[in-house]
């Protein structure tokens, strides 16, 4: 509040005023900012925050519908009578969400984060299919991890416009929000569609134009559809009926050789 026109009397002024009394009642019954802090957690406090996180993980790691977290918090009391720790344990469906968004995930996002910037990779993107409102762009990893190498889920921008420019600024953006250099990236891997690898106008190229020397993998999966594809339609009898006698022949042969 300003005290340039009255001085001592806007003070005494704004301690009478509604807005400054309900204010100061506020702060009587808020709680102590310690309170919030791990260090002066009690040791059951703690326990109960490390089981909601790792029940949040299990839910995540195992894509359970945030739903479960509603029937869960209130069968876990009754599963554990004797338990201090599932008597406090309350973690439904908003705190679950919550938990995996904005504790879980930004330390997953940094750890990957900090092990592209250390290191080559490569990226794996894929465009949404066309069910949804929204189309998304999904950027996947391909990083060293010890002596194994392993894959890991970078980002997922929204983008509704399929162009070679559309999909190359959501995936530059996708690395320069992390601070990751395109000159780490050595692999380059999408479907096969000439959106994503045409020669003159795709998003390889533009990738090509940023880095040179990236290597393009090719899909393996996409290339092996393909193939199955094609060679189902040079067979001259339905699929089904192949892969019913198969299993007939390999069936019976079982059954004779069990029998002696």
């Amino acid at each position: 509040f300003s005290i340039a026109s009255g001085g001592l009397y806007d003070i005494k002024r704004h301690a009478s005023s509604t807005h400054h009394i309900k204010a100061e009642n506020c702060k009587k019954t808020s709680k102590s900012i310690t309170n919030f802090v791990s260090n002066s957690q009690s040791t059951l406090e703690k326990s109960v925050i490390r089981a909601e996180t790792m029940f949040a993980f299990a839910v995540a790691e195992h894509n359970l519908p945030f739903s479960v977290a509603d029937h869960f918090s209130d069968i876990v009391k009754k599963m554990f009578p004797d338990s201090e720790i599932a008597a406090k344990f309350a973690c439904k469906k908003t705190k679950c969400t919550q938990i995996v968004k904005q504790a879980l995930a930004p330390d997953f996002f940094k750890k990957v984060e900090d092990q592209c910037k250390n290191q080559p990779f490569s990226i794996l993107v894929d465009e949404s299919n066309d069910r949804g409102t929204q189309k998304c762009l999904a950027v996947m990893v391909r990083i060293f991890e010890g002596e194994s190498v392993i894959t890991r889920f970078l980002d997922m921008p929204i983008v509704n416009i399929a162009n070679a420019d559309t999909l190359f600024d959501a995936l530059n953006e996708c690395l320069i929000s992390r601070g990751l250099s395109w000159s780490n990236v050595m692999g380059y891997m999408s479907d096969n569609c000439n959106l994503m690898k045409g020669k003159k106008n795709s998003l390889l190229t533009r990738i090509q134009a940023q880095q040179p020397h990236v290597m393009d993998i090719g899909c393996v999966c996409h290339l092996a559809n393909l193939c199955c594809v094609a060679g189902v339609k040079k067979i001259p009898v339905p699929i089904n009926e192949i892969i019913a006698d198969i299993f007939t022949h390999f069936h019976l042969r079982y059954m004779h050789f069990n029998s002696f």
